[in-house]
């Protein structure tokens, strides 16, 4: 897997899961593979505080905005990046 095909199954599973909106992937994998963004607001189901953080392969929100049901979300969706993240250090 390439850098730009772990960044499009990251996306996608903040698509999937945190309800990112489908129209900036490329947007969000081209910033990613050229280096020119270490975090991303995708908001989705957690609003503007939603972000990526590219150094850390986490996600998280804005402490005022955490609810029960993000916290969730924000554990599994780390859990997907991390499965995401350790298959790509295999290849």
């Amino acid at each position: 897997m390439n850098q730009k095909e772990f960044y499009g199954k990251v996306y996608d599973t903040l698509i999937e899961v945190g309800g990112a909106p489908l129209a900036e992937k490329e947007s969000f994998v081209d910033a990613h593979v050229k280096g020119q963004c270490c975090e991303w607001r995708f908001r989705g189901k957690f609003g503007f505080g939603g972000k990526y953080w590219q150094e850390r392969n986490k996600i998280n929100c804005y402490p005022e905005a955490e609810t029960p049901e993000r916290l969730k979300l924000i554990q599994e969706i780390n859990k997907k990046l991390a499965v995401i993240k350790n298959s790509y250090k295999r290849k």
